[in-house]
């Protein structure tokens, strides 16, 4: 069917896809998060490790069959350059706006709330790194199966730091975060340090 050239059609058109999307929460809300929590659960996983495997599953499993379906169907006209930019831009668009209603949210309702800065500073980096590697690789405007066996292989490196660091490495750092530990170590060789770095600094001044 068609609507002509009437902005009209953007009025049902809206209305459709606000349905189509409120649809969507109210099907995860009801079937994907239940079922992930149970998961979770039984498995005894800590939050961001179900969030990098469980999670990730259930929402990038429709990117992917859409990926492949897109190209196995007219593999002659397959349009790489636009399924990239689709998958970056969503990964774009969770990273900010997806991010930032729930920070505004959180924010609302749970004032003074902390981040635990190294689970953000990995997560950060590993999403630079994935960037980069797409930027790589289509660079030269071909696409080799070993890059995307390596793409394959950097999720799964990944998912082992991720459990590395949240089994391993965490329960060793004081109230969870990166700045603590940080600053609890450094400080002893601060004050080790600072008479040295005193007299540096008056060496370091001219005489008035």
């Amino acid at each position: 069917c068609t609507f002509g050239e009437s902005p009209m059609a953007l009025l049902p058109l809206g209305v459709w896809l606000a349905m189509l999307i409120a649809a969507l929460c109210s099907t995860a809300d009801t079937f994907l998060i239940p079922q992930l929590s149970y998961i979770s659960t039984y498995l005894r996983l800590k939050p961001d490790v179900a969030g990098v495997t469980l999670l990730a599953f259930g929402n990038g499993a429709p990117d992917v069959f859409t990926g492949i379906a897109v190209a196995t169907a007219h593999p002659e006209e397959v349009d790489f350059s636009l399924l990239l930019a689709d998958l970056v831009g969503g990964s774009i668009f969770i990273m900010t706006v997806v991010v930032g209603a729930v920070v505004w949210v959180a924010a609302s309702h749970s004032p003074g709330w902390r981040l635990s800065r190294m689970p953000f500073y990995r997560d950060t980096i590993s999403f630079f790194v994935a960037i980069t590697l797409v930027l790589a690789v289509a660079s030269n405007g071909v696409v080799r199966p070993w890059e995307g066996v390596f793409f394959l292989l950097n999720y799964l490196f990944y998912v082992a730091l991720v459990i590395a660091i949240r089994y391993y490495i965490q329960p060793c750092w004081p109230e969870d975060t990166f700045g603590v530990y940080l600053r609890g170590k450094a400080q002893p060789v601060l004050q080790r340090a600072e008479p040295a770095l005193r007299a540096i600094s008056r060496r370091a001044t001219p005489p008035a």
